[in-house]
């Protein structure tokens, strides 16, 4: 996963959250808004703490 990143939109000047990583096979940059990313709070059973593992 890449590195959250303010996005500057062409048109409408507006500053867009996003996730920037580069792809392994073309070297590529992706760019993924992070509106559109769904972390679940709980994955097979474990509930996941977002503050734990932070340093």
């Amino acid at each position: 996963m890449g590195r959250v990143v303010d996005l500057i939109h062409p048109k409408m000047g507006e500053l867009i959250p996003s996730i920037i990583s580069v792809d392994r096979l073309t070297n590529e940059l992706i760019a993924l808004r992070t509106s559109l990313i769904n972390i679940p709070d709980e994955l097979k059973g474990l509930s996941l703490q977002r503050n734990k593992n932070k340093p």
